[in-house]
């Protein structure tokens, strides 16, 4: 079986469900490079009967793009003891900003995971069910603000400075944020067999680190063994079943760990509060904790 290797980057604030927002200045350069014979409107009209595996050479620069992309999980600043005030006054005037976005809102229906989130040494609260919403506290003024917003039940957050994505092996992503909330490294997953005849077709996005345009570079032979959608903007590059595994499961093993890691710093709404803990709070934390 052959499976594509999609390659790209990313611009900042980058939404990993919309690849056209994905670029990269070395890739954008080679777009008239690219023989017109391998540019189509879109994926839809790609020959995947016909495409072959690119050369071992050109594989070589891809599997060392992945071997570079940061994959690493870590929860960091995750001890509700060590802040404990400072969470407490964090939760209260987060309560309030959820009641603006969401009238009806119950704070025993959501779980909360408290940790460093953006890297500054002190813990965030992200806010989740099926959608997450990260605060970020300023003690000094006393409010919070929505620090960053994910707005579907496939995304999760995947440790300090991190998100992933994961619609159920359909298409995946993992992303660095910088203390903005802004894009600045990632990768992105995608399987495709609708639009193939039902041939089972893998898309994953060449490694992208907005932070060192040179960690990711792209050599003059990736032109000629690439494919063009003019509708994504995206290239793709054929790898066998075996290239694309190798180069993917990193990727799933930071998954299985996150899954984990995540649970850690999970709480109920009483827990941060200092309550007993209530039925729809107990009922929250046997299923998702």
């Amino acid at each position: 079986m052959v499976l594509l290797l999609m390659g790209c980057g990313v611009q900042k604030n980058v939404d990993f469900k919309n690849e056209k927002q994905v670029r990269n200045q070395n890739s954008r350069e080679m777009v008239g490079c690219v023989d017109e014979a391998k540019s189509f409107d879109s994926t839809h009209d790609f020959p995947y009967e016909n495409m072959q595996a690119v050369s071992d050479e050109v594989y070589e620069v891809l599997k060392d793009a992945y071997g570079k992309m940061d994959f690493s999980v870590e929860f960091k600043g995750g001890n509700i003891e060590d802040n404990s005030e400072y969470i407490y006054a964090g939760l209260k005037r987060t309560e309030q900003e959820m009641k603006k976005i969401d009238e009806h809102f119950d704070p025993h229906e959501y779980i909360y995971y408290v940790f460093d989130m953006d890297g500054d040494s002190l813990p965030e609260i992200c806010v989740w069910k099926y959608m997450t919403y990260i605060f970020k506290y300023d003690a000094e003024e006393d409010k919070v603000h929505l620090w960053h917003e994910i707005k579907s039940p496939w995304e999760q957050v995947f440790g300090t400075n991190k998100l992933g994505w994961n619609w159920e092996g359909v298409r995946c992503s993992m992303c660095r944020l910088d203390q903005n909330g802004d894009t600045v490294s990632g990768v992105c997953f995608m399987e495709e067999a609708a639009w193939s005849n039902g041939k089972e077709t893998f898309l994953v996005t060449m490694p992208f680190d907005l932070s060192d345009d040179q960690k990711f570079v792209w050599t003059e032979k990736m032109e000629n063994e690439a494919y063009y959608s003019r509708e994504d903007d995206l290239f793709f590059f054929p790898v066998t079943k075996e290239q694309y595994q190798e180069l993917t499961k990193r990727f799933y093993e930071s998954e299985t760990l996150t899954d984990q890691e995540r649970k850690k710093v999970g709480y109920t709404y009483d827990e941060l509060s200092g309550k007993k803990m209530c039925e729809q709070c107990t009922k929250m934390k046997a299923i998702y904790l």
